[in-house]
């Protein structure tokens, strides 16, 4: 992997570091960092050797946030979490429901082998029966 790939790599994997902002910043917290640091990189106003790529890297780490709108939102989360609780809950009623069907199943399984077992007993004393009194 070249270095420029390195370097687009780790802005992309940590543009809130570049912004120095927190991962919970909102998006004028965001928009300020962004502003402050791109006018102190600007190639028109800072004239130092790595201006221009400093500020490479702060537009690329503002429009990867801001683009892909990673930042979390709580109120989002909360709504996602609800989704996921509502989706387990669904899940572990129906396999509840698969249980009780297979319970039952068994039971009326275990309910006509009963039954059977009675028979055949019943069949087998009639014959001890017959045998012994003809």
């Amino acid at each position: 992997m070249s270095s420029n790939n390195k370097k687009v790599n780790n802005i992309r994997s940590d543009p809130y570091n570049v912004l120095g902002v927190s991962i919970y910043a909102d998006k004028d917290e965001i928009k300020k960092a962004y502003r402050n640091l791109a006018k102190k990189y600007h190639p028109d106003i800072n004239k130092s050797k790595d201006a221009a790529e400093q500020f490479r890297k702060v537009q690329t780490a503002y429009e990867t946030i801001m683009g892909i709108g990673v930042q979390p939102n709580l109120e989002s989360i909360e709504t996602k979490m609800e989704h996921v609780f509502d989706t387990l809950n669904k899940s572990l009623d129906k396999m509840l429901e698969e249980l009780k069907i297979q319970q039952n199943k068994a039971e009326q399984e275990e309910k006509e082998q009963e039954e059977l077992n009675i028979k055949k007993l019943k069949h087998q004393e009639e014959e001890s029966m017959r045998i012994m009194y003809g």
